[in-house]
C-alpha cells in the first residue's frame, strides 16, 4: 500500500483510534481453524449506503475438540448463522486484536472435520471497510469499494480478519445497473439478478490463496483500457487492464497503462517468480484515503494520482511510482505475505526498494543514488524499528519505518551480499513461500541458506533495533599514511552498531577506495596513500544507513561537491561548505547552478543561495535560471524568488512563465511570485485558484503558503473551507506549523484563527495538530493548545488532544520550553 501523500508519513493523524476494539495490531493472534474457501454474496444499496450479505466459509480446525469458532465483525446486523446446515446461537466477543462474535457449534471437531459456516448479515453505511461515495467526475454516478488493510474488511464481511491465514475467495456482487464490479480473480459471469429489478450480479473467483485483508472490489462506472501480456507456459494472455471513473478523459487511463507491460517484464525478471495471479486489474476511484492498495489482482487506487498528459511533468513521476509500487506488491505482500502486522516491512520495504528498481532501470544510476538518499534521509527521522512489536493506537501509522527503512534496509543489504548472492536470496526465497506467510526469520534463513552468510547481527542491529548510528569521522595524514579515526553512537539501547565503511579519496594518483569495518564506539585505521588526499568521502555509493559527520576542511568540501560522481554526495558537500562558511561558498554555488550536469543538484545549489549574505547578489542568477530547460531547476528559481522585489526582466519572464511553462505547477508558481510582489494586482487571479475541485498536492501546497502569507485573512478562510478533505487540512495545518517559526506572529494569529474555525465543527480534522506537537513548534502555541483543550474538554478533538499534549517533549503544563519546527 501507498499512503495517500508521502509526506504524510511524518504528520499521519490518529486514525488508528477507529479500530475501537484494536489494542495492538501487531501481535499475531491465535486461531482455532484453518480457513479454506471464502464465497460471499452482497447486494449494495447505493443510495441508502446499505448492503444484504451472506458469507459462506469452509474451514478445518487445527485442534481436537473445537466447539466455538470466531469470526470478526464490527458494526454488522448478524441474522443467522449456520454450522454444517445447522442453525447455530453466537455471542459477541473480544480479545485484542481480534472482535466480533463467537459460534457454539453444539458439537466438537478436530482436524479431519470439514466445516461449513454460512453467515447472514446487513450493514449501514460503515465507517470503515466499505466505502458509498459519489464519484469526483459525476456527482450523480455512485461508487462502491472497499479498503482492507490493516483490519477493516471485518466492518463489511465477518471473516477471519487478520494476515495470518490464507484462503481462497469467490464473489457473487449485486449492483445497481449502470455500475460495473470489479473484484478479487477472473470474471466469471454477469447476470440479472433474481427479486432485484434493474440489478446485475457479478461473480468473480480466485482459486490462488490469499490472506483475508487483500479481499477487495470496486463498483462503479468505468473508462477501461487494457492489453494482452503474453506469460511463459500460459495459454490465455494476461490481461492487464486500467479503470478510472466514467467522464475522466481516457487518456488518463492510458498514462496510467503505458508501462504497466515494461514494469510487469522487469519484475518477472527480477524476481524470478512470473507473475502468479490470472489477471491483473488497476482502479482509481474517488475518495480513496490513500494513494493505492494492492488487493490481489484488483489494486485499487485514488482518482487523483491520475494526471492530465499535457501536465505530465508534474505528477507523472508519482503516478509511475504509485503504479510500479502496487504492482510489484502482488510478489511482495500478495504472493508472499507478512504474517504479523510487525513483520509489514517484508511487504511495504520490498515493494518499495523494486519501485526504486525499476526507476533505475528506466533513469539511470543517477537518479537512483538520489532516490536513495531521499529515502535515507527521511528514514534518519523516523524513530520506528523494521520490526514493529509494540504500536498502541495512538502510535498508527505514525512512523511508516517499513516503507522507507526497509527500502534502504534492502539497499545496505543487497551491498553487503553482493550482487550475484542477493539476487540468488532474492530467487529462492520467492520461490519457496510462494502463497505462503513469512516472518523476518524466513528471509534471515533464506540469506543463510542460499548464500551461505550468517547475518544474524544485521538484522539485530537494522532491523530490530530503532534508529542509526551517529557516526563522527576525522583523519590525518603524515608519513605516507591516513590515520582515520571513527567514533560511533547509537540509540541507548543498542550503542554499538556492525558495518562496512567504505572511504573514497582523491589523490595525486587519483581516485582511491577502501572499507573498514567498524563494530566498536571507537577505532583507528590506517591507509597507505601516494599523498595527502585533496577531500574524502565516506560511504559514496551511499548505501550506508547512518548519520555520517566527516570533519574536513571547506576547501575539501568544495571540491568534493563539484567532483563527486554521485549527485546526492555533491548536495551533502555543498551543505557542509555552507555550514562552515556560507559567504566563502557564494562562488561555488553560482558554478553548480550553471553547470553541474545533475538538475536536482542546481536546485538545489539555487536553495542553499537563497540564504548567501547580500542574496541580491545571486538574484540575476535565478532570473536567468527562470530560462533553465529543466522543470526542477525553474521550480527552484520561482522558489527562491518568492518574496522578493522584482525587477523588469523577472516580471516579464514570470508573465510569460504564468501561461506558457511545461508545468502547471510552475505556472502557478510564477503567478505566486508575482502576487508577492504586488497583491493587489493579482489577487482576483490567484483566489481563482481554489475553485477547481482536482488539484495535486504540489499546487495547493503554493496556493495555500502564498495566501496565508498574502493574503492571510482571506487565504485562510479560503483554506478551511477546503479542510474537509484530508489533504488540504494536513496542508494547512503544515504550513502554520512552518509559519511558527519562520513568522512566529502571523502563525499564532492563523493558530488561533484555525482553532476558532475548529470549536465550531466538533469534529476530528483538527488532529494533525497532535502530530505538530511532535515537534513542539513553539511554547506559545503549546500553550495556546493546551489553553483550548481545557476550553473545550467535550469536543471530540481536545479528547483526541489531551493524552498527546501529557506526552509532549521537553514541554510541561504551562507551555514548556519547546524545540524548533523543521521548516520543510
Amino acid at each position: 500500500m501507498v499512503r495517500a501523500f508521502f509526506l504524510f508519513s511524518l504528520f499521519l493523524p490518529l486514525w488508528g483510534q477507529v479500530f475501537d476494539a484494536i489494542e495492538n495490531p501487531m501481535f499475531e493472534p491465535d486461531r482455532e481453524y484453518d480457513l479454506l474457501e471464502v464465497s460471499y454474496q452482497l447486494e449494495l444499496f447505493p443510495a441508502e449506503k446499505r448492503f444484504n450479505g451472506t458469507v459462506t466459509q469452509r474451514l478445518k480446525p487445527l485442534y481436537q475438540s473445537v466447539s466455538h469458532l470466531r469470526f470478526d465483525q464490527v458494526g454488522l446486523e448478524i441474522q443467522t448463522v449456520k454450522v454444517n446446515g445447522e442453525s447455530c446461537g453466537f455471542s459477541p466477543f473480544q480479545q485484542a486484536p481480534r472482535a466480533g462474535i463467537e459460534v457454539d457449534t453444539q458439537r466438537s471437531f478436530g482436524p479431519d472435520d470439514l466445516i461449513t459456516v454460512e453467515i447472514t448479515y446487513s450493514g449501514q453505511d460503515p465507517k470503515m471497510g466499505l466505502y458509498f461515495v459519489k464519484s469526483s467526475v459525476n456527482p450523480e454516478s455512485d461508487q462502491i469499494w472497499t479498503q482492507g488493510e490493516e483490519m477493516e474488511n471485518r466492518y463489511w464481511l465477518p471473516i477471519y480478519d487478520y494476515p495470518n491465514d490464507r484462503t481462497l475467495v469467490e464473489s457473487r456482487i449485486s449492483v445497481p445497473e449502470p455500475l460495473t464490479v470489479i473484484a478479487n480473480g477472473s470474471l466469471v459471469s454477469v447476470s440479472p439478478t433474481p427479486n432485484l429489478p434493474g440489478y446485475q450480479t457479478f461473480h468473480h473467483r480466485l482459486d490462488q490463496s490469499h490472506v483475508t485483508y487483500l479481499i477487495a472490489f470496486a463498483a462503479g462506472e468505468w473508462e477501461k483500457v487494457s492489453e494482452n501480456y503474453s506469460l511463459p507456459g500460459r495459454n490465455q494472455p494476461l490481461v492487464l487492464a486500467t479503470y478510472i471513473p466514467k467522464g475522466m478523459p481516457v487518456e488518463r487511463a492510458q498514462l496510467a497503462q503505458s508501462e504497466l507491460s515494461e514494469m510487469l517484464t522487469f519484475f518477472n525478471q527480477k524476481i524470478g517468480v512470473l507473475y502468479p495471479w490470472p489477471v491483473y486489474n488497476q482502479v482509481f476511484v474517488s475518495h480513496f484515503p490513500y494513494g493505492g492498495m494492492e488487493n490481489t489482482t484488483v489494486t485499487i487506487n485514488n482518482d487523483q494520482e491520475l494526471i492530465d498528459p499535457v501536465d505530465r511533468m508534474d505528477g507523472y513521476e508519482d503516478l509511475r511510482d504509485l503504479v510500479a509500487h502496487e504492482l510489484v506488491h502482488h510478489w511482495w505482500g500478495d504472493l508472499l505475505t507478512c504474517r504479523s502486522w510487525a513483520h509489514l516491512w517484508l511487504n511495504e520495504g520490498f515493494a518499495s526498494y523494486f519501485e526504486l528498481l525499476y526507476e533505475r532501470q528506466q533513469f539511470g544510476e543517477s537518479h537512483f543514488q538520489l532516490e536513495v538518499w531521499k529515502h535515507q534521509q527521511a528514514t534518519l527521522q523516523d524513530d520506528g524499528p523494521l520490526v514493529e512489536t509494540d504500536r498502541a493506537p495512538e502510535n498508527n501509522g505514525e512512523y511508516h519505518s517499513e516503507y522507507r527503512r526497509g527500502a534502504a534496509t534492502l539497499i545496505m543489504l543487497h551491498h553487503i551480499l553482493g550482487e550475484d548472492r542477493f539476487w540468488r536470496v532474492l530467487h529462492s526465497y520467492a520461490n519457496r513461500h510462494a502463497y505462503d506467510l513469512v516472518d523476518t526469520n524466513d528471509f534471515a534463513n533464506a540469506i543463510k541458506d542460499f548464500a551461505g552468510m550468517n547475518l544474524d547481527w544485521f538484522f539485530d542491529d537494522w532491523v530490530y533495533q530503532a534508529g542509526a548510528p551517529e557516526v563522527a569521522v576525522s583523519y590525518s595524514f603524515q608519513d605516507g599514511q591516513l590515520s582515520l579515526t571513527v567514533h560511533q553512537a547509537g540509540p541507548e539501547n543498542h550503542p554499538v552498531f556492525r558495518f562496512p565503511l567504505e572511504v573514497q579519496c582523491q589523490t595525486q594518483a587519483g581516485l582511491q577506495h577502501q572499507t573498514f569495518w567498524v563494530n566498536r564506539n571507537q577505532a583507528t585505521f590506517t591507509w597507505p596513500l601516494d599523498s595527502e588526499p585533496r577531500w574524502l568521502d565516506l560511504d559514496p555509493r551511499g548505501f550506508l544507513l547512518a548519520n555520517l559527520d566527516l570533519q574536513q576542511s571547506h576547501a575539501a568540501w568544495l571540491a568534493l561537491a563539484r567532483e563527486s560522481s554521485n549527485p546526492a554526495k555533491r548536495i551533502h558537500a555543498m551543505d557542509k561548505a555552507c555550514e562552515l562558511d556560507l559567504a566563502a561558498t557564494a562562488t561555488s554555488l553560482t558554478w553548480l547552478i550553471e553547470n553541474d550536469r545533475e538538475p536536482l543538484v542546481q536546485a538545489h545549489a539555487i536553495q542553499n543561495s537563497k540564504s548567501l549574505p547580500g542574496a541580491d547578489k545571486v538574484k540575476n542568477l535565478w532570473v536567468q535560471s527562470l530560462e533553465h530547460a529543466q522543470v526542477e531547476v525553474r521550480a527552484s528559481a520561482l522558489n527562491a524568488l518568492f518574496g522578493e522585489k522584482l525587477n523588469k526582466k523577472a516580471k516579464k519572464l514570470l508573465s510569460q512563465l504564468k501561461s506558457t511553462d511545461a508545468s502547471s505547477n510552475n505556472r502557478f508558481l510564477a503567478l505566486a511570485v508575482l502576487a508577492c510582489d504586488d497583491p493587489k494586482i493579482y489577487h482576483d487571479e490567484i483566489m481563482a485558484r481554489f475553485e477547481p475541485d482536482e488539484m495535486d498536492w504540489d499546487h495547493a501546497s503554493a496556493l495555500i503558503r502564498t495566501v496565508l502569507q498574502v493574503y492571510p485573512d482571506e487565504g485562510f478562510e479560503r483554506c478551511w473551507a477546503k479542510t474537509d478533505t484530508r489533504s488540504w487540512n494536513f496542508l494547512l495545518v503544515n504550513h502554520i506549523r512552518i509559519l511558527l517559526s519562520s513568522n512566529p506572529e502571523l502563525g499564532i494569529n492563523l493558530l488561533q484563527r484555525y482553532l476558532e474555525a475548529w470549536t465550531q465543527t466538533n469534529d476530528l480534522r483538527g488532529v494533525f495538530l497532535g502530530q505538530m506537537l511532535r515537534y513542539a513548534p513553539s511554547e506559545e502555541a503549546n500553550a495556546l493548545l493546551r489553553q483550548w483543550v481545557q476550553n473545550h474538554p467535550d469536543h471530540r478533538g481536545a479528547q483526541t488532544l489531551q493524552p498527546m499534549l501529557e506526552n509532549v517533549p521537553g514541554t510541561t503544563d504551562s507551555g514548556g520550553a519547546g524545540h524548533s519546527a523543521p521548516t520543510q
